[in-house]
């Protein structure tokens, strides 16, 4: 294994731990703020597409249909994702915690989201049909969507899918009426 192979492996472990962990954790809902995680991801996931030259094995015929069909399962998953998470107007020490680390155009939240355990439990499931995919792939001859870039592509785009779901989710909440203390009666609020 040659170090940018080994690097690539660093980075795709990384990705995959850091996105498990905030699979279960409160994050404030800001429209200005929570593209940053998908579109990162995304141009991590281009670049090493470019970088390593997985970009040739992509662009046959093949590779790129297998890539789109991984690639829709993220999205599909990623939606799944969004409708099941929890949304809950935002705390007083989050919004305390945000204001430390916002910047100057950034809007301040007014719900929190987090997938919870069964948002887990569909990202493990997508990647563990990733692997399987990716296996019946090889075995058809079929390289290019093995290739980690695409890996990091898939994550992104159920990031980016998962948040557009979150925050349509977030404004019909805002929309309503409030009523009592049920104001924001999602599911899973908290």
């Amino acid at each position: 294994m040659d170090l940018n192979t080994a690097l690539t492996v660093v980075i795709v472990l990384a990705a995959v731990v850091w996105l498990g962990i905030r699979q279960t954790t409160w994050a404030p809902v800001s429209r200005t703020r929570v593209w940053r995680s998908p579109i990162l991801l995304l141009a991590i996931g281009l670049v090493l597409i470019v970088s390593t030259g997985e970009a040739d094995d992509l662009l046959t015929g093949r590779s790129l249909g297998a890539v789109l069909v991984e690639l829709l399962l993220g999205a599909a998953v990623g939606a799944a994702i969004g409708m099941i998470a929890h949304l809950r107007p935002v705390t007083r020490a989050s919004l305390d915690a945000y204001a430390t680390r916002r910047r100057p155009n950034d809007e301040p939240p007014t719900f929190e989201a987090r997938n919870g355990a069964w948002g887990l439990v569909l990202w493990l499931a997508m990647i563990a049909a990733r692997v399987a995919i990716g296996f019946a792939f090889a075995a058809a001859g079929i390289t290019g969507p093995a290739a980690p870039g695409t890996i990091l592509l898939l994550f992104g785009v159920n990031r980016l899918v998962r948040t557009a779901v979150i925050l349509a989710r977030a404004g019909a909440l805002r929309a309503r009426p409030a009523v009592g203390t049920a104001a924001h009666g999602d599911r899973g609020a908290e």
